[in-house]
């Protein structure tokens, strides 16, 4: 994943989110927002991003992990998901991905011919 351009022509930190709330919810003890990306990021802005829901997470560093607990959660269903129900399936998700790198590259690169 290629970060964003920055004003002065370098790379900008890219900081991945995923909302777990309603609109009505946001900056409230309701709203859980998931974060992942570089820890600096994330510390740089971490006040603000409080500022959104109580439930402010940082996952860690790879940029795909709000997404893919994003949709595990779905699949789940939050109800039935537990903490560690969504972890498990997201690590096994991260692993698939690792394994099958090359495979979806191709696949990236040949959907883009």
């Amino acid at each position: 994943m290629r970060p964003p351009s920055g004003r002065r022509g370098g790379a900008a930190p890219y900081l991945d989110g995923a909302i777990m709330a309603i609109p009505s919810a946001i900056g409230t003890a309701d709203a859980v927002i998931l974060y992942s990306g570089p820890r600096s990021a994330f510390d740089l802005h971490e006040p603000a991003l409080r500022s959104l829901g109580a439930g402010t997470t940082y996952l860690g560093g790879d940029h795909g992990l709000s997404s893919l607990y994003d949709v595990v959660t779905a699949l789940l269903g939050h109800e039935q998901a537990s903490a560690a129900d969504i972890h498990a399936t997201a690590q096994e998700g991260l692993r698939l991905v690792r394994e099958k790198r090359e495979m979806l590259l191709a696949l990236l690169a040949a959907n883009r011919e």
